[in-house]
């Protein structure tokens, strides 16, 4: 129940028994109201009321003291920003790194974006859940032992084999971008050698162009493309003449080491999506 100060409260009844219209507000709120709508209307109730500039008089003299006029006129004078920048009152400036910092950290931090869910979606996750809750483990405990061990042994299978064309497609990938990388490696390997040695920071630079190369990601692939491959090999000879022969070659090893990365990443998210979904099952059901 909300409460009022003892004083404050014999002021506002005294008002409000004349009539006062805020005083009663509060009388109001003390019988109906929160005590966050007391402390507002009786904050309201004892603020003073704004004077407008007609009501306010104009000083037309200086004060007696001619020393209190001075300050004020210092006072009006000195404003932020005025200090003198040699004075030990002096704000220092910070050098704005924006651009720099931009730059240095491009690439380094992720920005994910929000899906956009409607207020439909948002009610169909709310029943979703609550139909979760009800049906968890001490619920299907009902159920007999053994058919749920069934159940639960089918369902991980046939889970698991939804993903059987994908897994087919991530090997039948991985199996040409190998003989690609072998096939250009031998390619280049029968080029003629020259005098650079390997130098691991140019075998980077080397990599990097290859990356960089649109035409080369673009067809890496395709080794039974004759018009293809020619392409890329003249692109790697290009890089050749530019780095050297053990540098490319060097370069085309990293990027055969990056397909076998690419495969077991591909595996392992199928693998790891098939373990989350099993032990969901065996969480609820076993």
């Amino acid at each position: 129940m909300p409460f009022l100060n003892n004083n404050k409260f014999k002021e506002i009844r005294t008002a409000a028994n004349n009539g006062d219209e805020k005083a009663l507000m509060v009388l109001q709120a003390l019988r109906k109201g929160s005590q966050e709508d007391v402390d507002r209307l009786v904050g309201d109730y004892y603020s003073i009321p704004e004077q407008s500039m007609n009501d306010v008089p104009v000083q037309t003299e200086l004060a007696e003291n001619p020393m209190e006029n001075t300050a004020d006129a210092v006072t009006e004078t000195i404003q932020a920003g005025d200090v003198n920048p040699g004075s030990e009152r002096a704000v220092p400036q910070v050098e704005d790194l924006t651009g720099v910092l931009d730059g240095e950290t491009e690439g380094l931090f992720d920005e994910n974006e929000i899906p956009n869910l409607s207020f439909s979606d948002f009610l169909g996750n709310k029943r979703r859940d609550g139909l979760r809750g009800k049906k968890n483990a001490e619920y299907f405990k009902a159920f007999n032992p053994e058919s749920l061990s069934n159940y639960v042994n089918a369902k991980k299978e046939s889970y698991k084999n939804k993903f059987g064309d994908s897994i087919h497609d991530i090997e039948h990938q991985f199996d040409d971008y190998n003989k690609s990388v072998d096939l250009y490696s031998q390619k280049i390997n029968d080029v003629l050698d020259d005098d650079l040695e390997i130098d691991m920071d140019v075998t980077g630079q080397a990599y990097n162009d290859i990356m960089d190369n649109n035409g080369i990601m673009h067809s890496f692939g395709r080794f039974w493309d004759d018009k293809d491959t020619d392409h890329i090999v003249e692109d790697l000879k290009i890089l050749v003449s530019k780095y050297g022969k053990k540098n490319v070659l060097a370069a085309l090893n990293v990027l055969k080491t990056d397909v076998d990365n690419y495969k077991n990443y591909r595996l392992g998210q199928i693998n790891e999506e098939v373990e989350r979904y099993n032990k969901s099952l065996d969480k609820i059901l076993k």
